[in-house]
């Protein structure tokens, strides 16, 4: 019986060449890294586009109070989400400072390799 361990990593040849080599953990590592950056990215441009829509409909309600609330309205739930947006960063921060653990560059390298 042969006891020798096979060690070949499976490629994937449509990926790029700087993922190719990476392992599991790496990989889901730069993953979520990646995808917790798409997420402020997205939500900032959300707010942003959110805001502005409100300006233009409060320039536009031209005195007229049921149009003027609805743009205040609409204000208010962009500042609102920004908030919810930056809190959370914020306790990100938070839990990375007082805990050393990273929630927006998290490394899963180190919590299988820790576990073990």
């Amino acid at each position: 019986m042969n006891n020798k361990l096979i060690t070949q990593n499976i490629v994937n040849p449509v990926l790029d060449p700087s993922v190719q080599n990476l392992s599991g953990t790496q990989f889901f590592s730069n993953l979520a890294r990646s995808g917790i950056s798409i997420v402020f990215a997205v939500g900032a441009t959300f707010f942003i586009f959110y805001f502005l829509y409100g300006g233009v409909l409060w320039i536009s309600s031209e005195g007229d109070q049921s149009k003027l609330q609805r743009a205040k309205s609409t204000l208010l739930n962009a500042m609102v989400g920004l908030l919810i947006l930056t809190g959370t960063w914020a306790i990100a921060k938070f839990i990375e400072t007082t805990f050393g653990v990273s929630i927006i560059n998290i490394n899963l390298q180190k919590l299988v390799i820790g576990s073990s």
